[in-house]
């Protein structure tokens, strides 16, 4: 092969290769652009989760000491019910029946109205900080059923002897005629079909 062609085919083959490199390069580069884009997108994700994070956080000391605020609140009302009690008790000794009984009525009507404003600021803030963490809170629901506990009789919550919470309509359905068997732990209750009214509310998860 002449020495000229030679040279061409060699300056062609370099040609060749260079574009190859470049080609390469370019490649490269757009993966690297890609790859610093998914790391932006990546870092924004980040920043965005612990700004969330740290609003949930805000909001859980807000929602705790509310409800330390209620818990002080219903103190007060047990106070007032103890001491209106014990007026009561003087208040029967009166000679005046119907002015008695008038007075009774009034404290009881006092009584049952405090007890309705604690109940409606608990059931409003819980509402609220469920509303505001997008979830049900689990202990307000029965294990069994998934049902929340609440003041009617098949969905009051139920303490059993071993001390697991199952709500009424639950345990009337797999009480037997002389004992319940606790759905979690296997542990027996002594109880009859129509003694379930027998055995303690929970009222703390009613009130939280």
């Amino acid at each position: 092969m002449p020495r000229r062609t030679r040279k061409l085919n060699q300056n062609r083959g370099s040609a060749q290769r260079k574009d190859e490199l470049e080609a390469k390069v370019k490649d490269l580069e757009e993966k690297l652009l890609k790859s610093e884009q998914k790391e932006m997108i990546a870092t924004e994700l980040y920043n965005k989760e612990k700004r969330l994070c740290s609003s949930a956080r805000a909001n859980s000391t807000y929602y705790r000491n509310k409800l330390e605020s209620t818990n002080k609140e219903m103190t007060r009302i047990t106070d007032k019910l103890n001491a209106a009690t014990e007026d009561l008790k003087l208040i029967k000794k009166c000679s005046d029946g119907r002015k008695t009984k008038r007075i009774i009525l009034e404290e009881q009507n006092k009584t049952m109205n405090y007890r309705k404003k604690m109940l409606k600021a608990q059931e409003t803030l819980r509402m609220n900080q469920e509303l505001n963490e997008q979830e049900k809170k689990l202990w307000r629901l029965c294990e069994v059923c998934d049902e929340e506990f609440n003041h009617t009789v098949n969905g009051t919550p139920r303490v059993l002897k071993c001390g697991h919470t199952v709500c009424h309509s639950c345990l009337a359905q797999i009480a037997t005629s002389h004992y319940i068997q606790c759905p979690f732990d296997r542990l027996f209750t002594n109880v009859g079909v129509n003694e379930i009214n027998d055995l303690p509310k929970n009222f703390i998860v009613l009130h939280m």
